[in-house]
């Protein structure tokens, strides 16, 4: 089963994306960006939802990390951690840096489930009906 680190330290945000992927994948939680390298230095996830806004470290640069890491373990293109950005801020200057980054899509918040699915798919990610 694929497994997922869903990124956020607002509780609500992380438990939602938690609980729509219950069930199709393996899912964990990190709080702050610290926290999800640690995480992602010990474990393969095969998705990264990432918030922008967060203590001690920012989503850019925990995404800046996660690509770097994999860089440097040489990680082939297809075996990297497909990553979301999934965020409240929408301006393009933010967009365009994180796809500049290595992000595989951006996603303004508040996000709906046939958003989200229809988003995946396009990915070749699926989602069971919930």
């Amino acid at each position: 089963m694929k497994k997922i680190l869903v990124v956020d330290d607002d509780y609500l945000s992380k438990n939602l994306l938690s609980r729509i992927f219950k069930g199709s994948f393996i899912v964990e939680g990190a709080s702050n960006g610290k926290e999800a390298i640690e995480k992602f230095r010990r474990e393969n996830y095969d998705i990264v939802f990432l918030d922008i806004m967060m203590p001690l470290m920012t989503g850019m640069e925990v995404l800046k990390k996660i690509r770097e890491y994999e860089k440097e373990k040489k990680v082939i293109e297809s075996e990297k951690s497909v990553i979301i950005i999934v965020t409240a801020l929408g301006e393009i200057e933010n967009i365009e840096t994180a796809y500049e980054m290595g992000c595989d899509l951006y996603l303004k918040k508040p996000i709906t489930i046939k958003n989200l699915r229809e988003k995946l798919g396009e990915l070749g990610i699926e989602l069971k009906k919930i």
